[in-house]
This record gives structure tokens, sequence and C-alpha cells, in this order.
């Protein structure tokens, strides 16, 4: 019984091992099999590079372990993204939440709200003062906030060489009498001549005509002159006083009239690009809820204040009830005008990182590009797009900061492999040793000289291009073909003489009069020098201050020498487009 006992024991075990070695079996042809169907399907393909799965940062030539211990994955040909743009998985991308829209054109509208402070009409302003000096005997206008109309009686003045004038002039028009029945003709001329001018020193000192008329009719000296209200308004300034003594000119009135008011509002230098004369605007006051005040933009100030760094405008409001009272504070809404077909983006679709403005493209498949754009007028939700993409192209409005932060990856692993293929590439045979590196770099002293010349001119036309200008190309093109041949008719090196060669072809184009023409044989004239020296003259340019520029809008690149950006493949108003690139 126990022998039996232990038989059965012994089968079972048996059937569980047999069980577990043909489930083993199983499990590892399957993943022979599915081992299989990735190398088959990858077969053939050229194997880039391999990367790490948790950190794509980390690349390797050879297979191997990561720094994480994980087993490097092999990337094939036909894996890699373009240059300068980013694949993400289709199911990643909805996961993240990845919205995008077209660009197109739109009308922008910015509505500009301020605060306005009300003052007087400067042309509506009256200054009232005497020509003669005298004493104040009597005021009809006694208080400042008076209302007067016009030729309204505000004071008299006692004068006394008013007084004597007036006399002087009534004896002018009795001598005049009198010689007019002479038979003498310059005795008359004389007279009349007299009263004429007696009567202009009257007008001089602002006697009234209707004053003089009585003068003439009456013939009697009045002791005071009247002065009346040369326009309609409030007294605003007074200084008169009865028994004061005034001297010729001083002030004695100011009289304002407020039936057109200004109001001085200032706005941000942001927005002076919206703001101009004769548009309207809207004005409110919180003592009058409810009601609105129509003007209109009269005058834009052409400086900013140096404390609040804001400029001034000038609106003007017509006031006929005059609830609208100088010094008051209003809230003030400038309707400015709509700007028609703008190429618009949204706002929250910009990247902003420092001196660069990003923005990325949907290429659709799951394909993204970063680019750097050139952005105007700003509203509320938009901005003007001057230059970085086109109407049509789709643009990434949500989960772009993911997305740069891929591009930004991506774009490292990139120059990681470049690197490290130039450095293959530039590999020198083992049989030439140092001697043999310093004899390909080695420059003859002609052909120094005559890039010495070449550089001259090339800085001349990099100048002029980003200035808009083509003014003596010919003179410099010129310059560049025969220094070129130059180069080529000598004993250097067969690399040197195929860049010679491409100089030699740039120079028709320079010739041009078209610029778009002019910069196409520039950018071909650029990326030759470039590559020259970075391959013939490194150290050499390093030393002369040469500085490598790229304009990542434009994906150019260009040599100068001053520190401040000058772009010539853009319009002079976006020259300064462009940031300093490594060698």
């Amino acid at each position: 019984m126990k022998s039996k006992k232990i038989l059965i024991l012994i089968v079972v075990v048996i059937g569980i091992v047999g069980f577990l070695l043909l489930k083993a079996n199983g499990n590892k042809t399957a993943q022979q099999h599915e081992s299989s169907s990735v190398q088959e399907e990858n077969a053939g393909k050229k194997i880039l590079y391999y990367q790490s799965p948790m950190d794509p940062s980390y690349i390797s030539e050879k297979p191997g372990k990561s720094p994480m211990g994980m087993d490097l994955v092999p990337v094939y040909e036909g894996e890699e993204t373009p240059e300068g743009t980013i694949k993400i998985d289709p199911t990643t991308v909805q996961n993240i939440g990845v919205r995008s829209q077209l660009i197109s054109k739109k009308v922008l509208r910015r509505d500009i709200r301020t605060v306005g402070r009300v003052t007087f009409d400067e042309k509506r302003v009256a200054y009232i003062n005497t020509k003669v000096g005298g004493w104040i005997e009597k005021l009809y206008v006694d208080y400042e906030g008076q209302e007067v109309k016009r030729d309204d009686p505000l004071l008299e003045i006692y004068s006394p060489a008013l007084v004597s004038t007036q006399q002087e002039y009534l004896l002018a028009l009795e001598y005049n009498t009198k010689m007019k029945e002479s038979n003498i003709k310059e005795i008359s001329n004389r007279s009349q001549s007299l009263v004429e001018s007696s009567r202009k020193r009257l007008e001089y000192w602002d006697v009234p005509e209707v004053h003089i008329k009585e003068l003439e009719q009456s013939g009697e000296v009045r002791k005071t002159l009247m002065i009346h209200s040369p326009a309609k308004g409030v007294i605003i300034h007074k200084t008169a006083l009865e028994g004061q003594f005034v001297k010729p000119g001083e002030n004695l009135y100011r009289i304002a009239d407020l039936s057109k008011v200004w109001v001085y509002a200032d706005i941000y230098e942001y927005e002076l690009p919206w703001v101009e004369s004769g548009q309207s605007a809207d004005m409110t006051l919180s003592y009058l809820p409810g009601k609105t005040f129509k003007g209109k933009i009269t005058y834009v100030y052409p400086y900013l204040e140096s404390k609040t760094r804001t400029a001034k405008i000038r609106l003007e409001f017509d006031n006929p009830a005059l609830e609208l009272k100088p010094d008051m504070y209003a809230d003030v809404k400038i309707n400015t005008a709509p700007m028609k077909e703008v190429i618009a983006i949204p706002k929250e679709s910009v990247i902003h990182s420092g001196e660069r403005k990003v923005i990325i493209i949907d290429k659709g498949k799951g394909l993204f590009e970063p680019r750097d754009i050139l952005i105007g007028m700003e509203t509320k939700d938009y901005y003007e797009l001057l230059h970085g993409a086109k109407p049509g192209e789709s643009i990434v409005t949500s989960a772009q900061f993911l997305i740069d932060s891929e591009s930004q990856l991506n774009e490292a692993i990139n120059k990681m492999l470049k690197a490290k293929r130039a450095a293959s590439s530039e590999e020198i045979p083992e049989h030439q040793g140092h001697e043999g590196m310093k004899m390909a770099q080695q420059v003859s002293d002609n052909t120094k000289s005559a890039m010495k010349d070449i550089w001259k001119a090339y800085f001349y036309l990099r100048k002029n291009l980003a200035e808009d200008s083509l003014a003596r190309f010919e003179v410099q093109a010129e310059l560049i073909k025969d220094r070129a041949n130059t180069i080529i008719m000598s004993n250097e090196d067969k690399k040197i003489k195929s860049i010679a060669e491409k100089f030699l072809e740039s120079s028709d184009g320079l010739k041009e009069k078209d610029i778009v023409k002019v910069r196409d044989a520039f950018l071909k004239l650029s990326d030759s020098m470039i590559h020259y020296m970075k391959h013939f003259s490194k150290e050499e340019s390093v030393s002369q201050g040469y500085k490598l520029f790229f304009c990542g809008m434009e994906k150019k690149s260009w040599v100068q020498t001053e520190e401040e950006v000058g772009n010539p493949y853009v319009g002079s108003k976006i020259a300064f487009c462009g940031a300093r690139d490594e060698y």
C-alpha cells in the first residue's frame, strides 16, 4: 500500500515538470517568433545608432547597456525624424491634448482704455489786460467763476495819458475843420494827417470804435475807459481790484470758453501703433453714471513722459451744458481703427523664450516643426504675424510647451550625431600622422591675401543688404570674381579650389538689380565662406573677430564683425532678427 502511494506521487511530479517544460518551450518559441518578426520588418535597414529606452538623450554607436542598466534599443534608418521636426505617436498626441488651427488673415481690433483729465481748451482762453497805465475806477465783474458774454463790461480805468490823447484828438478835429477852408492844399493835408494819427493812437490803446464816435459827436472827453469782454466764457482768474493802479500789459482777467474742453490721457508705448489723430473716443464720468460723451483725438504728442514711460494724447469734447468741468477725472475708451487682412495667430500659441518667439507647426501624421517668428501688433487674443509662417499652415494652440521640450531633446540628439559623423569623416589616415593633418589645413600666402580681399567685399555686401541697399555691388562682385580666379589658378588643394569655384558662381548673381536674386546669390557665397572659415581658417577667423550668426526664421547663416545683428536675408525693418552661433 505504501509503495503504491509513492508510485502515484512520482507520476504526478513527472506530469507537472513536463507541463512546465512545455510551457517554457512555448514562451520561448513565441518570443523567438516575435523577435524574428521585428527582425524581418527591419531586415536590410541600416542601424543609425543605439538609444536608451528610458533616456533618449543617451545614444551610442554600439550596442550595450545604458547608465540605468537597460539594453540599448537600435534606431534604424527611416525611423529618425527629418531635421528640424519632431515625430510624436498619434496616441500620445491625443493623450497630451494637442489642439491645432489654421493660420488665416483676420481683422484685428483693439479698444484702448485709459484715464483722462479734463482741462480748458487753450484756444478758447482769453487774457484781459490794458495797453495804458492807470487806476481802476469801477469793477463790473468782481469774482472768479462769474459767467460773461461777449462785449459785457468788465471794468472802467482812468488813465491820464488816455485823457490827454482824447483832448489832442478833439483839437486835431477842430483844427482840421478850420484848415479845410484854406486854399493851401499842403496845410489841409497836414491837418488831416494829424487827425488820423490821433485817432490811430486811440485805436492802438483798444478804445472801442463806439467810444471814438461818441467822442467825435459830443466833443466831451471821457474820464475813464471801459474794458469789455472779448469772448463768452467763465472768469477763471482775476487780479483786478477797485482803486488798484495797473501797469500796461498787466493781466487782470482770464476768461475760458467751456463750450468745448480738452481731455489729456496717457497711453503705453505698445499701444501707440493703434492710436492716431481723428479717431473717436467715448468718455464716462463717475458723477454722471450711464451717460457717455463722444469726442475725438486731436493730437498725439511726439514724445514720452520719462517717469511714466507713457505718451500723452489730447482729445476734444463738446460741453454745451457745462457738465465737463476742468480737473475732473474720466474713463476714456479709444475706438481704434481695425486692421484688415492681417495674418494673425492666437496669443496662446506663442512660446516666449527670452530673445526668441517660437510657434509649433502641425505638419500632420504626428510631425511637428518648431519655428522662430516675428510678431507685430498685439490685441487681446491675437498677435500680428510678420514673419515665420504663412496662411493655411496649421499651428498648435495647446500642449506646445511639451512639444517644444521634445524638439529641444531631438535637436540635442541630432547635434550629437552630427558631431560624431563630422569627427569620423575628418579622421586622417594613420600613415599621415600629425604632419598630414597640418598639411590638409595649410593655405598658401597668396590664397590668404586673396581671401582677405574677398572677406572685405563680403562684409560690405552683408552690411548693405541688411540696409536694403545694392550700392556698388557690381564693383564688389568683380573683386570677388578676380580673387576667386587667382585661387583657382594657383597650386592650392582641390577642396580650396572647389570653394573658390563657388565664389565665382555666386559673383554673377550679386550683379542683379533684383534684391531677392542678390540675396539668393549672397546665401551661396555665405555658405562657401563659412565652409572655408570652419575648415581652413578657423583660428585666423577667431583672431580677426569674425562672428557667425544664424537666423532661426530663415534657417540661414552669415558672418559679420559687428556685435549688433545685421541680417542680410530680410528687410531692414527686421534686420535685427538673428543670434550668435558657434563655429
